[in-house]
Protein backbone atom coordinates (compact mmCIF):
# COMPACT_ATOMS: atom_id res chain seq x y z
CA UNK A 1 0.00 0.00 0.00
CA UNK A 2 1.35 3.38 -0.95
CA UNK A 3 0.95 6.68 0.90
CA UNK A 4 1.65 10.05 -0.48
CA UNK A 5 3.96 12.41 1.32
CA UNK A 6 1.08 14.53 2.72
CA UNK A 7 -0.48 11.52 4.36
CA UNK A 8 2.84 10.51 5.93
CA UNK A 9 3.33 13.96 7.38
CA UNK A 10 -0.20 13.90 8.80
CA UNK A 11 0.47 10.51 10.38
CA UNK A 12 3.70 11.66 11.98
CA UNK A 13 2.01 14.81 13.30
CA UNK A 14 -0.86 12.79 14.77
CA UNK A 15 1.58 10.46 16.54
CA UNK A 16 3.50 13.44 17.95
CA UNK A 17 0.30 15.07 19.21
CA UNK A 18 -0.79 11.82 20.88
CA UNK A 19 2.60 11.50 22.61
CA UNK A 20 2.44 15.08 23.91
CA UNK A 21 -1.11 14.59 25.19
CA UNK A 22 -0.06 11.37 26.88
CA UNK A 23 2.89 13.05 28.60
CA UNK A 24 0.64 15.89 29.78
CA UNK A 25 -1.86 13.43 31.28
CA UNK A 26 0.90 11.54 33.10
CA UNK A 27 2.39 14.77 34.43
CA UNK A 28 -1.00 16.03 35.70
CA UNK A 29 -1.69 12.71 37.44
CA UNK A 30 1.65 12.79 39.26
CA UNK A 31 1.17 16.42 40.20
CA UNK A 32 -2.27 15.65 41.66
CA UNK A 33 -0.79 12.81 43.74
CA UNK A 34 1.95 15.07 45.08
CA UNK A 35 -0.57 17.74 46.06
CA UNK A 36 -2.78 15.21 47.87
CA UNK A 37 0.21 13.81 49.75
CA UNK A 38 1.44 17.26 50.76
CA UNK A 39 -2.03 18.26 51.91
CA UNK A 40 -2.46 15.13 54.00
CA UNK A 41 0.94 15.56 55.64
CA UNK A 42 0.28 19.21 56.45
CA UNK A 43 -3.07 18.49 58.10
CA UNK A 44 -2.08 15.49 60.17
CA UNK A 45 1.52 16.20 61.18
CA UNK A 46 1.85 18.45 64.25
CA UNK A 47 5.34 19.93 64.57
CA UNK A 48 6.89 19.73 68.03
CA UNK A 49 9.24 22.50 69.10
CA UNK A 50 10.49 24.26 72.21
CA UNK A 51 7.79 26.90 71.73
CA UNK A 52 4.92 24.40 71.86
CA UNK A 53 2.97 25.34 75.04
CA UNK A 54 2.46 22.74 77.76
CA UNK A 55 0.14 23.07 80.74
CA UNK A 56 1.44 21.93 84.11
CA UNK A 57 -1.56 20.76 86.09
CA UNK A 58 0.26 20.87 89.45
CA UNK A 59 -1.09 24.40 89.98
CA UNK A 60 -4.67 23.91 91.11
CA UNK A 61 -7.11 26.00 93.12
CA UNK A 62 -7.67 23.24 95.68
CA UNK A 63 -3.94 22.81 96.35
CA UNK A 64 -3.38 26.55 96.77
CA UNK A 65 -6.28 26.77 99.24
CA UNK A 66 -4.81 23.80 101.12
CA UNK A 67 -1.32 25.34 101.30
CA UNK A 68 -2.75 28.71 102.38
CA UNK A 69 -4.76 27.21 105.22
CA UNK A 70 -1.89 24.98 106.33
CA UNK A 71 0.28 28.09 106.68
CA UNK A 72 -2.45 29.93 108.59
CA UNK A 73 -3.09 27.05 111.01
CA UNK A 74 0.66 26.73 111.62
CA UNK A 75 0.70 30.43 112.52
CA UNK A 76 -2.20 29.98 114.97
CA UNK A 77 -4.82 31.50 112.66
CA UNK A 78 -8.18 30.12 111.57
CA UNK A 79 -8.42 28.64 108.06
CA UNK A 80 -10.16 30.63 105.34
CA UNK A 81 -13.46 29.58 103.78
CA UNK A 82 -13.75 29.36 100.00
CA UNK A 83 -16.21 32.01 98.84
CA UNK A 84 -17.93 31.74 95.43
CA UNK A 85 -18.07 35.51 94.98
CA UNK A 86 -14.32 35.86 95.59
CA UNK A 87 -13.69 33.01 93.16
CA UNK A 88 -15.69 34.95 90.59
CA UNK A 89 -13.82 38.21 91.21
CA UNK A 90 -10.47 36.37 91.01
CA UNK A 91 -11.55 34.83 87.71
CA UNK A 92 -12.56 38.26 86.37
CA UNK A 93 -9.17 39.69 87.38
CA UNK A 94 -7.26 36.87 85.67
CA UNK A 95 -9.29 37.30 82.49
CA UNK A 96 -8.81 41.09 82.59
CA UNK A 97 -5.02 40.67 82.75
CA UNK A 98 -5.04 38.00 80.04
CA UNK A 99 -7.22 40.00 77.65
CA UNK A 100 -5.52 43.38 78.18
CA UNK A 101 -1.95 42.00 78.21
CA UNK A 102 -0.77 43.22 81.61
CA UNK A 103 0.23 41.85 85.00
CA UNK A 104 -0.31 43.82 88.20
CA UNK A 105 -2.80 45.09 90.74
CA UNK A 106 -3.34 48.11 88.53
CA UNK A 107 -3.41 47.93 84.75
CA UNK A 108 -3.81 50.08 81.67
CA UNK A 109 -6.78 52.34 80.97
CA UNK A 110 -9.88 50.17 80.77
CA UNK A 111 -8.66 47.56 83.25
CA UNK A 112 -10.42 46.88 86.55
CA UNK A 113 -8.67 46.87 89.95
CA UNK A 114 -9.44 44.12 92.43
CA UNK A 115 -11.49 46.26 94.82
CA UNK A 116 -13.83 47.21 91.99
CA UNK A 117 -14.10 43.58 90.87
CA UNK A 118 -14.74 42.29 94.40
CA UNK A 119 -17.51 44.85 94.88
CA UNK A 120 -18.95 44.17 91.41
CA UNK A 121 -19.73 40.53 92.24
CA UNK A 122 -21.74 41.54 95.30
CA UNK A 123 -19.11 40.93 97.98
CA UNK A 124 -19.56 43.86 100.40
CA UNK A 125 -16.14 43.77 101.98
CA UNK A 126 -14.82 45.27 105.17
CA UNK A 127 -11.32 44.02 104.36
CA UNK A 128 -10.05 42.87 100.98
CA UNK A 129 -6.69 41.85 99.51
CA UNK A 130 -5.08 40.34 96.43
CA UNK A 131 -2.06 38.18 95.61
CA UNK A 132 -0.88 37.61 92.03
CA UNK A 133 1.59 35.28 90.33
CA UNK A 134 2.67 34.45 86.77
CA UNK A 135 5.06 32.12 84.92
CA UNK A 136 5.08 29.41 87.62
CA UNK A 137 4.63 25.76 86.65
CA UNK A 138 4.85 24.17 90.11
CA UNK A 139 2.36 24.91 92.87
CA UNK A 140 4.85 24.57 95.73
CA UNK A 141 7.35 26.89 94.05
CA UNK A 142 4.57 29.43 93.55
CA UNK A 143 3.43 29.29 97.16
CA UNK A 144 7.03 29.50 98.41
CA UNK A 145 7.44 32.61 96.29
CA UNK A 146 4.44 34.20 97.96
CA UNK A 147 5.65 33.27 101.43
CA UNK A 148 9.10 34.71 100.70
CA UNK A 149 7.51 38.05 99.77
CA UNK A 150 6.57 40.26 102.71
CA UNK A 151 3.44 41.74 101.12
CA UNK A 152 2.08 38.42 99.84
CA UNK A 153 2.82 36.65 103.11
CA UNK A 154 1.05 39.44 105.01
CA UNK A 155 -2.13 38.75 103.02
CA UNK A 156 -1.91 34.99 103.54
CA UNK A 157 -1.40 35.33 107.30
CA UNK A 158 -3.70 38.29 107.94
CA UNK A 159 -6.12 37.88 110.84
CA UNK A 160 -8.48 40.33 109.13
CA UNK A 161 -9.61 37.84 106.46
CA UNK A 162 -12.31 35.18 106.68
CA UNK A 163 -12.78 34.18 103.04
CA UNK A 164 -10.70 33.27 99.99
CA UNK A 165 -11.22 32.80 96.26
CA UNK A 166 -8.60 31.71 93.71
CA UNK A 167 -8.40 31.55 89.92
CA UNK A 168 -5.78 29.79 87.75
CA UNK A 169 -5.81 30.75 84.07
CA UNK A 170 -3.41 29.59 81.32
CA UNK A 171 -3.14 31.17 77.88
CA UNK A 172 -1.32 33.59 75.59
CA UNK A 173 -0.71 37.10 76.95
CA UNK A 174 2.06 39.68 76.73
CA UNK A 175 3.46 37.81 73.72
CA UNK A 176 3.93 34.45 75.42
CA UNK A 177 2.13 31.44 76.86
CA UNK A 178 1.89 31.54 80.65
CA UNK A 179 -0.24 30.79 83.69
CA UNK A 180 -1.79 33.60 85.73
CA UNK A 181 -2.82 33.00 89.33
CA UNK A 182 -5.09 35.36 91.30
CA UNK A 183 -5.79 34.99 95.02
CA UNK A 184 -8.53 37.18 96.54
CA UNK A 185 -9.08 37.58 100.27
CA UNK A 186 -11.95 39.24 102.07
CA UNK A 187 -14.16 39.74 105.08
CA UNK A 188 -17.82 40.56 104.54
CA UNK A 189 -19.49 43.57 106.13
CA UNK A 190 -21.29 42.52 109.28
CA UNK A 191 -24.67 44.26 109.58
CA UNK A 192 -24.50 43.72 113.34
CA UNK A 193 -21.50 46.05 113.51
CA UNK A 194 -23.04 49.49 114.19
CA UNK A 195 -19.90 51.35 113.18
CA UNK A 196 -19.62 49.67 109.77
CA UNK A 197 -15.92 50.53 109.64
CA UNK A 198 -14.13 49.43 106.47
CA UNK A 199 -10.68 49.65 104.95
CA UNK A 200 -11.04 52.53 102.45
CA UNK A 201 -8.24 52.76 99.87
CA UNK A 202 -7.26 55.64 97.61
CA UNK A 203 -4.64 55.50 94.82
CA UNK A 204 -2.69 58.56 96.06
CA UNK A 205 -3.80 59.17 99.64
CA UNK A 206 -3.40 55.60 100.83
CA UNK A 207 -5.65 53.64 103.18
CA UNK A 208 -7.90 54.96 105.94
CA UNK A 209 -10.43 53.25 108.23
CA UNK A 210 -13.83 54.93 107.91
CA UNK A 211 -17.49 54.01 107.52
CA UNK A 212 -18.61 52.70 104.15
CA UNK A 213 -20.85 55.72 103.66
CA UNK A 214 -17.95 58.10 104.27
CA UNK A 215 -15.65 56.07 102.04
CA UNK A 216 -18.14 56.27 99.17
CA UNK A 217 -18.39 60.04 99.56
CA UNK A 218 -14.64 60.70 99.67
CA UNK A 219 -12.15 61.17 96.85
CA UNK A 220 -8.41 61.74 96.36
CA UNK A 221 -7.73 65.46 96.45
CA UNK A 222 -4.45 67.24 95.73
CA UNK A 223 -4.57 69.70 98.62
CA UNK A 224 -1.14 71.05 97.69
CA UNK A 225 1.16 70.42 94.76
CA UNK A 226 2.27 66.81 95.14
CA UNK A 227 0.37 66.38 98.42
CA UNK A 228 -2.80 64.28 98.37
CA UNK A 229 -5.50 63.75 100.95
CA UNK A 230 -8.80 61.84 101.03
CA UNK A 231 -11.60 64.35 101.60
CA UNK A 232 -15.27 64.78 100.79
CA UNK A 233 -15.83 65.66 97.14
CA UNK A 234 -17.55 68.94 98.07
CA UNK A 235 -14.56 69.96 100.22
CA UNK A 236 -12.19 69.14 97.37
CA UNK A 237 -14.26 71.21 94.93
CA UNK A 238 -14.13 74.20 97.30
CA UNK A 239 -10.38 73.75 97.73
CA UNK A 240 -9.86 73.67 93.96
CA UNK A 241 -11.90 76.87 93.56
CA UNK A 242 -9.79 78.56 96.21
CA UNK A 243 -6.56 77.48 94.53
CA UNK A 244 -7.75 78.71 91.13
CA UNK A 245 -8.73 82.11 92.57
CA UNK A 246 -5.33 82.52 94.20
CA UNK A 247 -3.62 81.69 90.89
CA UNK A 248 -5.57 84.41 89.08
CA UNK A 249 -4.47 87.12 91.48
Amino acid sequence: MRFNKGAKRYGYLLIAVLLVVGLILVFRTELRKNKETSSLTHETAIPISSTTPTINWTITVDKLVELTNEARVSAGLKPLKVDKSLEESASLKAKDMMDLNYFGHEGPVGSKDYLYLISSVGYNYVYAGENLAEDYTNVQDLFNGWMNSEGHKKNILSKNYNDIGISVLSGFTQGRYTTLVVQHFGTMYDAKNPNNIIECRFPYSGTIMVTREKCNAMIDCEVEIGKWQAVYKSDCDKLMESILKSMKK
